[in-house]
């Protein structure tokens, strides 16, 4: 499924930095250790935010916390391919 050329990432990336405050390059997994094959949206994403922490309980502890209310966003290791498709969030 391709998505349209829009700024939806970029506006996510604000609401974040509104929502939870001031933004560190630490809370960026570093792109060399994002897996290639991710689609472009979630390899920005991981670059992001993918180890942003929280003041909540972890259930991931590799996993960028702001993203474990509900549904778990992975970790970049326990990310899992299968075929052509990626397991990459964790659905309670």
């Amino acid at each position: 499924m391709l998505f349209q050329d829009t700024n939806q990432l970029e506006d996510l990336k604000k609401f974040l930095v509104q929502w939870f405050g001031e933004y560190k390059e630490t809370y960026g997994v570093p792109k060399e250790e994002i897996p290639s094959y991710l689609p472009k949206a979630l390899r920005e994403l991981y670059a992001f935010a993918g180890r942003w922490k929280a003041t909540t309980q972890a259930h991931f502890p590799n996993a960028p916390e702001i993203f474990q209310q509900q549904d778990c966003l992975y970790g970049v290791s326990e990310l899992v391919q299968k075929g052509n498709r990626v397991e990459f969030l964790f659905v309670r």
